[in-house]
């Protein structure tokens, strides 16, 4: 029943944010420059709509975790600077692959004859799973909060 109503919630909170597409251009510029450094350039915009799509599915799944947040499981003893490392290099790497999946989406979907709304519906769609990539994040602050409070005990 929270995974149906997580995909309610998520949907329609994303069609909502459709009327903002045009005052994101400025971002949609600088994704599109990244995209084009990576030869996966979509044109600037779809770049607006990926960019608005990524960043609402990452903000909702924060947002969800802390609503409904996960048991504490103390499954980890001891916290080593190396984990904290190992988890911060995890989710960034983590991020830029979801960037990139993203952009070959992008390039994948330029080539259809969509309107400019199904575009970002498909986007947005694609987000559901790339935006996961904050669950990673949440694990890098859970250790280095736990690497602190052990090591200033």
């Amino acid at each position: 029943m929270k995974n149906i109503l997580f995909l309610i919630l998520y949907l329609g909170g994303g069609v909502g944010l459709y009327r903002w597409v045009d005052f994101l251009r400025p971002v949609g510029e600088g994704l599109n420059g990244f995209y084009s450094w990576v030869w996966l350039d979509s044109g600037s915009e779809l770049a607006i709509r990926q960019f608005l799509s990524f960043s609402y599915a990452s903000f909702f799944y924060l947002v969800w975790m802390a609503i409904f947040p996960e048991p504490a499981k103390s499954y980890v003893y001891t916290v080593v600077g190396s984990k904290v490392v190992s988890s911060f290099l995890r989710s960034m790497a983590l991020f830029v692959s979801c960037l990139l999946i993203l952009g070959l989406v992008g390039v994948g979907l330029v080539k259809r004859p969509y309107s400019a709304f199904h575009q970002y519906f498909s986007l947005l769609v694609t987000c559901v799973l790339l935006g996961g990539w904050t669950i990673y994040l949440k694990d890098f602050f859970l250790t280095a909060a736990n690497y602190m409070g052990r090591k200033y005990k």
